[in-house]
């Protein structure tokens, strides 16, 4: 089995590489961002509401990293469901199919942060675009 290192900064632990954190920080994670920012968003990501449209939106697309088929034409299992416009941005569209696509792990964490940092809306414009292609291929 491929292994990584846990994302948290610092931390040398090797996990299997569809984790993004090991068990140590996944804590750390959930309390850190989730909690400080608002206790709302992290009982949205705990509740029965987001666990059945996560399972909706995985159905949806096959279980698959949507960005990883139509950008690079690889087949991936999809590890998270992401918002792409995110919650605090827009709370009304928390369980919105249409806001939610199904990535990696690796491609959440990595790719996906990163162009969030650098230029949010056109991330947030280029996600929609790959949704898009993805219904016009009739997948």
């Amino acid at each position: 089995m491929l292994k990584k290192f846990c994302a948290y900064v610092g931390c040398r632990e090797l996990i299997p590489i569809t984790e993004t954190y090991c068990e140590k920080h996944r804590n750390s994670y959930n309390h850190e961002i989730r909690r400080k920012i608002d206790r709302r968003y992290d009982d949205f990501y705990h509740s029965k509401e987001w666990e059945q449209t996560q399972s909706t939106a995985m159905q949806k697309y096959h279980g698959l990293c949507v960005y990883s088929y139509i950008v690079e034409h690889k087949i991936v299992k999809a590890g998270a469901v992401h918002h792409i416009i995110e919650l605090r941005e827009d709370w009304n569209r928390r369980v919105d199919l249409e806001n939610l696509i199904p990535i990696s792990a690796e491609i959440h964490d990595g790719m996906i942060r990163q162009m969030y940092r650098n230029d949010k809306k056109k991330a947030q414009a280029m996600l929609f675009d790959v949704l898009r292609e993805w219904k016009e291929k009739g997948l």
